[in-house]
C-alpha cells in the first residue's frame, strides 16, 4: 500500500463511523445501477469510488469485531449478575477481566486484551461501582471448591520436595500461624446507589473468628 492509499485510508476511518459506512453500503446495494456521481451527490463525504470497497472491507472486519465485543460484554454482565446479585459472591474488577477473557477465548479472539478503560466503561454502562458491603447473609450451599484431605496431603508432599532444595538457613519457620476461618474482601462490585449491599458467607462467625495452627 503506497503513501497515498494509507493517507486515504486514514481519512476514511477518521471521517466515517461504522454506522455511516453501513448506511452508505446499504443504500448502494439497494441501487446497484446508480453511477458514482449519483452516490457522491447523495453522500458528499464520499470522494472516490474506491471508498465503497474500503467501506465493505472495514464493515466485514470491524462489524464482526463489534459483534464479538457485544457477546463479551453480555457474558460479563450475565456472570456478574449471577455471582454478585443472585449468589451474593464478592466480585472485583479482576473477575470482570477474567469473564471477558474467557468469552473472548470461546470466540477464538486469542489476541483480545482487557484494558483498564474497557473495565471502567463497562462499569459505567452498567452503573456499578466498588462498594463496602453492609450486610452479611448465610449461604445455604457453597459454590466454592473445598479443599479435600487428599489435596492437603498432596500440598504437603509438594512442599517437602520443594523445601529439600534449600538449606535450613534459607527457610523461615513459623510455629504458629493464625488463619481466618472464612475470608471475605471488605469491598465488592455492586449497583451504584443501592442502600444494602449483601455478601454471602457459610457462617457469619467464620468471618470474625480465626484458628491457630
Amino acid at each position: 500500500m503506497d503513501d497515498f492509499d494509507e493517507n486515504q485510508q486514514m481519512h476514511i476511518y477518521n471521517q466515517f463511523t461504522l454506522e455511516e459506512m453501513e448506511d452508505i453500503i446499504e443504500w448502494v446495494d439497494q441501487h446497484p445501477n446508480y453511477k458514482f456521481t449519483t452516490i457522491k451527490h447523495r453522500f458528499r463525504k464520499v470522494k472516490f469510488p474506491n471508498y465503497i470497497s474500503r467501506f465493505r472491507e472495514y464493515i466485514k472486519e470491524n462489524g464482526t469485531r463489534l459483534k464479538k465485543l457485544d457477546k463479551i460484554k453480555q457474558f460479563m454482565w450475565d456472570e456478574f449478575y449471577i455471582k454478585g446479585t443472585i449468589e451474593k459472591e464478592v466480585v472485583h474488577d479482576t473477575d470482570l477481566e477474567r469473564f471477558a477473557i474467557q468469552k473472548a477465548r470461546e470466540l477464538n479472539w486469542d489476541n483480545f486484551q482487557v484494558s483498564e478503560s474497557f473495565i471502567t466503561t463497562f462499569k459505567k454502562e452498567k452503573k456499578t461501582s466498588s462498594r463496602r458491603y453492609n450486610k452479611l447473609i448465610t449461604r445455604v450451599s457453597s459454590t466454592r471448591n473445598a479443599c479435600s484431605l487428599e489435596d492437603a496431603q498432596t500440598w504437603i508432599k509438594n512442599q517437602k520436595s520443594l523445601i529439600s532444595k534449600y538449606s535450613p538457613n534459607q527457610i523461615l519457620n513459623s510455629d504458629h500461624c493464625s488463619f481466618q476461618k472464612e475470608y471475605i474482601s471488605p469491598r465488592t462490585l455492586s449497583f451504584t446507589g443501592e442502600r444494602t449491599t449483601e455478601v454471602a458467607v457459610k457462617k457469619k462467625n467464620n468471618v470474625t473468628h480465626s484458628y491457630t495452627m
